[in-house]
């Protein structure tokens, strides 16, 4: 079995600026985690905001991770994560632009 996830953010159409982000992560086709909450940080743009979104994705595929190799004892098997932003693809992809000017105030 697989597991995949999908993360998004809406890009700050909210009250106090604070976008929502989500996440959900399907283990072959039965979804085993998801979310959907404000953020606590507010973001400079759209882009930010969809990073927030990505790494709080991060930290819950490596819990699912963990919880999937003590319980289903499914290992060193790779995640697909989506995300629908195309510059937040291409930063965290690529290892020089990822410690540029524009991302050195964020942990990626």
């Amino acid at each position: 079995m697989k597991l995949t996830g999908f993360t998004d953010s809406d890009g700050m159409v909210q009250e106090g600026n604070c976008a929502i982000s989500g996440y959900a992560f399907f283990l072959g086709d039965l979804l085993v985690s998801w979310s959907s909450k404000r953020q606590m940080l507010v973001a400079a743009s759209t882009y930010e905001a969809e990073l927030i979104a990505l790494a709080h994705a991060m930290q819950e595929v490596i819990a699912v991770m963990h919880l999937s190799e003590e319980i289903l004892q499914i290992s060193n098997e790779p995640i697909t994560l989506y995300c629908n932003n195309k510059a937040v693809i291409k930063i965290v992809t690529n290892e020089e632009i990822k410690y540029s000017e524009h991302t050195k105030h964020l942990d990626l």
